[in-house]
């Protein structure tokens, strides 16, 4: 016993510790997961943020950019919209240019008409002419000293106009082509000059013939006049012109140096971006690996988890386990106590029937003397057969009784050995415990056979004397030595089998036990059935028309009465309730509140003497423990029965049945010791 408090407290300690590490490794699961998920918001924050910015900062510069682009559209179209006017004004120029050959041509032409005329009144307005060619002349020079500068004026402008075109227009191909266009343009311009000048150098050379035609040159000179007007409106514009172009310039400049600050800006905002989208792809790699090793870690923490959960099933399983182990052992403790008692008990009856036997033998002795004397006075007398073998009946039944007794108490010796050596083990303990009980009751039996035969000794020898008074009195104390009625008469076991009538051909609870069909009345609520198995005394009975698979039913009466009339049927009530369970049959919430219902009307310590027994276990496929863990609802109903259980087939097996039958009896042994305590 102290060796098993002491496996006891060594299991309880290790339950204690085990459900502290199951505790602390659920608390660190938790705060893990706590901390993985924090982890994650704070990480999608800080992304969900940056990547917030980086787009912010993307539309602007996305902005900036198209307002870049379409400030360099503009200075393009201002650009084309200059150099369209400038060509425009080269156009003209060439106008003016083509009229001043038509001028030259007209002015030829007259020369050669008047001439003789020219020549004749050359003499007359000599003096007329040279005024006038001094004027032609100043004016001639200052026309041509104004159209140098203007040609000038607008190679500067071209030269300027190229070079911003240059800078501006290097990505254009086009308008490249068209300035090399325009420098071709101002080489034949300058082609056209030199040709003019030489044309002068003509014209001086014919001053003198138009010294002779000054009445025509009058006319000419209006119209030269008004020529220099339109020349001079033209400056005007021209001078007009260069302003605006000189503006446009400048504008252009300024545009070129916000375009150029814009592209640096907008190389730094690129590098920047590339840096960040490098700090982003680094940050993203390492929270891959972070989810990598989070994801490693969960897994970790899974498997940890289940191999955790198979530790506590296994801890709950070896609990359940040593439960009734120690159950059993308690058992068996107290049964091993109680045949000590009756071992002692029977020790000090067989001590004093020893003594009594050891008097009786004497008073037998003398008996026998006192027979023998009789015996053959008698037979010399009567010549009396009869009698002696009368004599050599009883004697031999008293020896045999003698006999009897020895092998008794070595019987007795025997058995305290054996209940001395049962600690070893629950098993041989209970083997020994049923062959005790079988040795006792074979014993009880011969003792009746032998008191039988010593009454019928003492009987026939009743009336022959005195010698069959002392006869008489030997048979009294040999009557002594066998057990009393009480002892001998063994009490039948109370059985009630509860069991949902699921199918008209299911088979009757009774009929598993004892495997016999009962006859019922009309009107019975219950099905009944007495009689002997394996060499136990049984009384079953079983409540007929129970419903559980709807759940419970509180308007149906008749359930509740064939319940309540099984119990009392068995009066002072039930010791053994077995639950019947089909293997093939999930048990569902329902199924288990209907069942607890009706175990209710039992009594409240009834799930003390509560049995479940799987039915059909050929249809299992797996173990009966496999089929409870699998199963919450069951697995209720079996803890409520402090996890006893039991397999039967639907064939019959005897083995099963016996098995059976020794829980039954231990659980009464159980509850029998517990009533007591």
């Amino acid at each position: 016993m102290g060796k098993l408090q002491e496996k006891d407290e060594e299991l309880t300690q290790r339950d204690r510790e085990n459900e502290t590490e199951i505790i602390k490794l659920k608390s660190l699961i938790e705060q893990t997961k706590s901390e993985l998920k924090e982890l994650t918001a704070k990480m999608e924050k800080e992304m969900t943020s940056m990547i917030q910015g980086y787009e912010k900062e993307i539309a602007r510069r996305n902005e900036s950019v198209e307002s870049i682009a379409k400030e360099r559209d503009y200075a393009i179209s201002r650009s084309e919209e200059v150099a369209g006017k400038y060509e425009e004004s080269r156009g003209r120029f060439e106008e003016l240019q083509e009229e001043n050959e038509k001028l030259r041509k007209d002015i030829d032409n007259l020369k050669i008409k008047h001439e003789e005329e020219v020549r004749k009144h050359l003499e007359g307005y000599e003096e007329q002419v040279k005024s006038i060619e001094e004027e032609i002349v100043k004016n001639r020079d200052l026309e041509v000293k104004g159209l140098r500068e203007a040609n000038g004026n607008l190679q500067v402008e071209i030269e300027r106009m190229g070079g911003e075109a240059e800078r501006q227009m290097k990505e254009m191909r086009d308008c490249v082509e068209k300035e090399r266009g325009l420098k071709m343009k101002d080489e034949d311009f300058l082609k056209r000059e030199k040709e003019v000048e030489e044309r002068e150098q003509a014209l001086r050379r014919s001053e003198d013939e138009l010294r002779k035609r000054g009445y025509e040159l009058d006319a000419k000179e209006e119209r030269l006049a008004e020529k220099v007007k339109e020349l001079e409106s033209k400056e005007e514009e021209l001078s007009k012109k260069e302003a605006s172009v000189e503006k446009e310039k400048e504008e252009k400049d300024r545009y070129e140096h916000d375009i150029q600050k814009k592209e640096r800006e907008l190389d730094i905002l690129l590098r920047a971006l590339e840096g960040k989208q490098k700090e982003l792809n680094f940050h993203g790699h390492d929270l891959q690996e972070k989810v990598k090793g989070m994801k490693d870690h969960g897994k970790e923490l899974k498997d940890k988890e289940y191999y955790l959960r198979n530790e506590e099933q296994g801890l709950l399983n070896w609990k359940s386990e040593l439960q009734v182990q120690n159950e059993t052992v308690n058992s068996t403790t107290q049964q091993l106590d109680e045949m000590r008692k009756e071992l002692a008990l029977l020790k000090e009856e067989l001590h004093s029937k020893e003594r009594t036997l050891k008097a009786s033998l004497k008073k037998l002795g003398k008996w026998e003397q006192n027979l023998k004397e009789r015996e053959e006075g008698l037979c010399r007398r009567e010549n009396g057969e009869y009698c002696d073998k009368d004599c050599f009946d009883g004697t031999d039944g008293i020896e045999s009784s003698e006999d009897d007794l020895h092998l008794m108490y070595r019987e007795v010796s025997e058995r305290r050995e054996r209940g001395r050596e049962s600690d070893k083990g629950g098993k041989e303990r209970e083997d020994q415990r049923s062959n005790c009980h079988l040795e006792i009751l074979e014993e009880i039996e011969t003792t009746e056979e032998k008191e039988g035969m010593i009454d019928k000794a003492g009987e026939m020898k009743e009336n022959k004397g005195k010698g069959d008074l002392e006869r008489a009195n030997v048979a009294q104390d040999l009557q002594f030595l066998s057990p009393s009625q009480g002892h001998r008469r063994s009490k039948d076991l109370r059985v009630v089998v509860l069991g949902e009538s699921w199918s008209s051909r299911s088979p009757a609870g009774v009929s598993i036990l004892c495997g016999e069909e009962t006859t019922l009345g009309d009107l019975a609520t219950f099905r009944s059935w007495r009689g002997q198995i394996a060499g136990r005394g049984l009384a079953v009975a079983e409540p007929l028309g129970l419903k559980w698979r709807d759940g419970p039913d509180p308007t149906n009466v008749t359930q509740r009465k064939s319940i309540l009339d099984s119990a009392s049927w068995c009066p002072p009530g039930p010791q053994i309730v077995l639950l019947l369970m089909p293997a093939f049959l999930t048990c569902t919430r329902k199924y288990s509140r209907a069942v607890e219902e009706h175990m209710g009307l039992l009594g409240e310590d009834i799930w003390k003497r509560t049995l479940v027994l799987f039915t059909w276990g050929e249809m299992l496929g797996e173990s009966a423990e496999q089929l409870i863990l699998r199963n919450g609802e069951l697995m209720k109903l079996v803890e409520q029965c402090e996890g006893r259980y039991h397999v039967l087939s639907s064939k019959k097996n005897n083995a099963r049945i016996e098995g059976l039958l020794e829980k039954m009896e231990d659980m009464v042994a159980l509850n029998n010791c517990d009533e007591t305590v």
